[in-house]
């Protein structure tokens, strides 16, 4: 029962922290939603992703490779954002005092999030529309995570955290095109 709860709180964890950073992201950029309620939902998915990170080191590669990819890709680029990367590195460092990394499945997660980050920057160029869908998902860290997963990195319920963190995003990003009436690049 101890591990259903696990990964159960693990799931909605990661629903939730997809779901919050495509809502930060659509208040700052395409004003969808209100900045104050973005600000104060950065502070709590925030607090969420530093515990994971700091409770569970195999969660911590993909919530960690999401962080750097987006900070690599400049991605961190508004209040929000640069409050609730603080808070994600704050929490671990007052939580425990080391953390265990895996440093080859973390350095492959994080050249899959840059060129999620980077090809969905130019989706709208992108002639071949297989490859465009493929971008405009920002496939290529789910595909990473089904490889990880297969070669023996990560248990499967680990793959499915990572799936659902992108359905949470997804969706706000799917609300957000109803909303603005965005034309899908697709």
């Amino acid at each position: 029962m101890t591990d259903l709860l696990y990964w159960c709180a693990l799931l909605i964890s990661t629903f939730f922290m997809g779901f919050s950073i495509k809502y930060i992201d659509a208040a700052y950029d395409e004003r969808a939603f209100d900045r104050k309620n973005a600000l104060a939902t950065s502070v709590v998915s925030a607090l969420l992703m530093g515990y994971w990170i700091a409770v569970d080191p195999i969660a911590a590669i993909f919530l960690l490779a999401i962080c750097i990819s987006v900070a690599i890709t400049k991605k961190i680029d508004n209040p929000a954002f640069v409050l609730g990367i603080l808070v994600v590195f704050l929490v671990p460092a007052l939580i425990v005092e080391t953390i265990t990394i895996i440093w080859l499945p973390l350095a492959a997660l994080v050249i899959a999030g840059v060129i999620d980050e980077e090809g969905n920057d130019v989706v709208s160029r992108i002639p071949w529309k297989p490859l465009r869908a493929f971008f405009h998902y920002r496939s290529s860290m789910e595909v990473m995570m089904a490889v990880l997963t297969l070669i023996g990195f990560f248990e499967w319920p680990y793959f499915f955290a990572f799936v659902i963190f992108d359905i949470g995003y997804q969706m706000v990003t799917y609300y957000v095109d109803k909303k603005t009436g965005a034309v899908s690049p697709l």
